[in-house]
């Protein structure tokens, strides 16, 4: 048998097994797959920490005010991380939040938005006006 012989042999075989290998990455994928949108699936069945109200606020045209009224919160309520947070900002003004990495600026404004769960006090947006408040 020569070497040329030899070498076509494998060659032959492999390309024979080359579909199967296919297969069986294209079937990992699948699972894969399958695996994900359950995952995803469950998470979309979870129900809300706290659900929105049934009927909420609607503000046609915000004038700008908001207040944080003894907000705490915490990312579970073993560890609290902000305590006892009081502020307003009224229509116009400007406020700056200043402090060094992870002093908890960008929570602020997180919380606003309702991102996070607040653990205590209120967020209220046009608290005067409309009491369209973000914690029920």
């Amino acid at each position: 048998m020569t070497v040329g012989v030899v070498q076509a042999f494998f060659q032959y075989i492999n390309q024979t097994a080359e579909p199967l290998t296919e297969a069986s990455y294209m079937i990992n994928s699948l699972q894969a797959a399958f695996a994900s949108a359950e995952r995803i699936f469950q998470l979309l069945d979870e129900e809300e920490e706290i659900p929105n109200p049934v009927s909420p606020v609607s503000i046609e045209r915000a004038k700008g005010e908001i207040r944080f009224d003894h907000v705490s919160f915490g990312y579970s309520p073993e560890k609290i991380l902000m305590k006892n947070i009081s502020f307003m900002a009224v229509p116009g003004q400007k406020i700056a939040v200043v402090g060094s990495t992870g002093a908890g600026k960008t929570t602020l404004v997180n919380l606003l938005t309702r991102f996070y769960e607040i653990n205590s006090g209120k967020i209220t947006v046009e608290p005067v006006s409309s009491c369209a408040t973000l914690r029920f």
